[in-house]
């Protein structure tokens, strides 16, 4: 359980509740000029990805230490595909508010971007001990 917990619920829920919570309080503090209709869509989005790449990420585990490197850049490469898709996708179907679109989706990345790599570094310094 505490595997499940540490592995996939935390590294994708923590993020997505900062996210939502975030989002919470904007609605509240009446600032939904700074968000895309699409928001919530985006968020699901990018649980979705994230987890996708985790799956990947963690196909390392019975793996040798030196592939970790193969399988993040692998689940990189895969997160970035996908977001040039999206983005793409919105050009194409010429999405209202595209510039708060594009700033939207791209704080997400980031975010999410920034959840994952710390959760990698946590998971390599407890592997290190």
């Amino acid at each position: 359980m505490k595997t499940l917990f540490s592995q996939w619920i935390l590294p994708t829920g923590l993020p997505s509740a900062v996210v939502l919570l975030g989002y919470q309080l904007m609605c509240i503090a009446g600032a939904h000029a700074w968000l895309h209709p699409f928001f919530l869509q985006l968020v699901g989005f990018f649980v979705l990805l994230n987890l996708i790449t985790q799956i990947i990420t963690l196909q390392y585990k019975n793996k040798p230490p030196e592939k970790l490197f193969n399988y993040y850049l692998l689940g990189a490469l895969c997160r970035i595909l996908c977001c040039l898709l999206v983005v793409i996708l919105a050009l194409y179907w010429a999405v209202s508010h595209l510039l708060l679109f594009v700033g939207n989706f791209f704080l997400l990345y980031f975010l999410f971007v920034a959840f994952e790599i710390y959760f990698l570094l946590a998971n390599l310094q407890a592997n290190s001990n």
